[in-house]
């Protein structure tokens, strides 16, 4: 599949049998990255976007638009997909220089194969050109000690629950699509911080995109799309700094329970090789901005147990959301948004809520396994605890088997085990 990107009003660059994603056209894309709420915050900062930033942006949009509209089933594996993305950049030379390390980041990320081709992007858009102006004529300019990811889920919450006890300057940065419940509880957790910290709510950036054609619902190039909106927003500081994306390590490992989660089937959204290549091709970029995961060699549990303010942690805890799909209460009659209790994340939420505090006040819909394929899950998740416990002197093998890490701290190892018991205490209260 051919993707020709046009970024610019006066741009007629055509490629044969190619989806035209045309940014200002609202029947291909529906985003709000330019819309009057996010300039004002832009102006806040100290200067304009790094051109490199912005080619990132643009193309994490373009991935994520041609994700979104081929489905993977017509693939002649059922899952593996070709792309080639068409797209001018106003840093040629330097985009070209880590086309190769981009490619491996996005098949790594997505299991897809992908080829960028590159043209040169004469100045700036219209929207652009706003957003720079309205920088320059600001006077007044905030200064970010740190950016962090806030999803509205459970690790995302606790991470700015720990920055902001700290009393650090952090902007947070949110993406939500299509899917139901995503914002809301990102609402929720925005009116809770605000609520109990000194923070403002221009502290928050909070941005919506979604291919208004997508049908395939993998989208595993998610992850690259919202951490490029970060990225060109944290480029407007002008001292180096840091994007946290906080995320307990061991499902960061992406470590798969059986030989069916091994593949792109499985998200490897913070993986440790995935941030490593992420942070190198921004270093050959010459963005002084580095992704990192405070939290890596932490479970869920153990981010939990070390919240700096567990009783607020406590009280809002059902506030977030960490299911893989919230909406599948629709068909069972269900209109608000709500945790499956068996899908992977889930699992971990469970447990990890068992270990830190004890009593879960989430509400499931199937939090006993009782219905066909959460028996069949259950049993899939007992069989990978049998094998982690007979091959617990090989797990690093077991770990490389999702990709590889940028050393050998054994502190990876520790974590997968940590992980592992706790999912293994709270599946050893169910029989399968």
């Amino acid at each position: 599949m051919k993707v020709c990107c046009l970024i610019n009003k006066n741009d007629d660059f055509t490629v044969d049998d190619s989806e035209i994603l045309n940014f200002f056209d609202k029947s291909h894309l529906h985003y709000t990255f330019f819309n009057v709420g996010s300039l004002r915050n832009f102006y806040r900062l100290e200067r304009f976007f790094n051109h490199s930033a912005i080619d990132l942006y643009y193309l994490s949009i373009a991935i994520y638009f041609a994700d979104r509209i081929k489905l993977r089933k017509d693939s002649d594996d059922g899952w593996t997909r070709e792309f080639t993305i068409y797209l001018p950049v106003l840093c040629l030379n330097e985009m070209q220089s880590v086309t190769k390390k981009l490619k491996n980041l996005i098949e790594y990320l997505t299991g897809d194969k992908w080829n960028f081709e590159l043209r040169r992007r004469i100045g700036l858009n219209t929207q652009e050109e706003r957003i720079k102006k309205g920088v320059e004529r600001a006077r007044k300019k905030a200064q970010p000690e740190f950016f962090s990811m806030l999803s509205g889920g459970l690790d995302s919450y606790i991470g700015a629950i720990d920055l902001l006890e700290k009393n650090l300057n952090v902007f947070f940065v949110s993406h939500y699509g299509g899917g139901k419940g995503v914002k809301d509880y990102q609402d929720l957790v925005r009116k809770n911080l605000t609520n109990n910290y000194n923070i403002s709510k221009t502290n928050f950036f909070s941005f919506h995109l979604a291919a208004l054609n997508g049908i395939e619902d993998t989208t595993r190039s998610r992850s690259f799309m919202f951490f490029m909106h970060a990225l060109v927003i944290a480029s407007q500081v002008e001292n180096s700094i840091e994007i946290l994306v906080p995320e307990n390590g061991f499902i960061s490992l992406n470590i798969p329970f059986t030989n069916s989660r091994l593949g792109s089937n499985s998200t490897r959204t913070t993986h440790p090789y995935y941030i490593n290549l992420l942070n190198k091709i921004i270093e050959e970029l010459n963005i002084k901005i580095k992704f990192v995961n405070p939290y890596q060699f932490n479970t869920k549990g153990e981010m939990i147990e070390n919240c700096l303010n567990k009783i607020l942690l406590n009280s809002t805890i059902i506030e977030t959301m960490s299911c893989s799909h919230p909406d599948q209460g629709r068909y069972n009659g269900i209109k608000s948004p709500t945790h499956c209790g068996v899908c992977l994340p889930c699992i971990i939420r469970r447990a990890s809520i068992n270990k830190g505090i004890g009593v879960d006040p989430t509400s499931y819909l199937d939090k006993h396994f009782l219905g066909d394929q959460a028996k069949l899950t259950l049993r899939s998740l007992k069989i990978g605890i049998l094998d982690f416990e007979r091959s617990v002197n090989t797990s690093f093998l077991k770990i490389l088997a999702s990709g590889n890490l940028p050393n050998k701290n054994p502190l990876f190892n520790k974590i997968y085990k940590n992980g592992m018991l706790e999912v293994k205490q709270l599946l050893d209260e169910y029989k399968g």
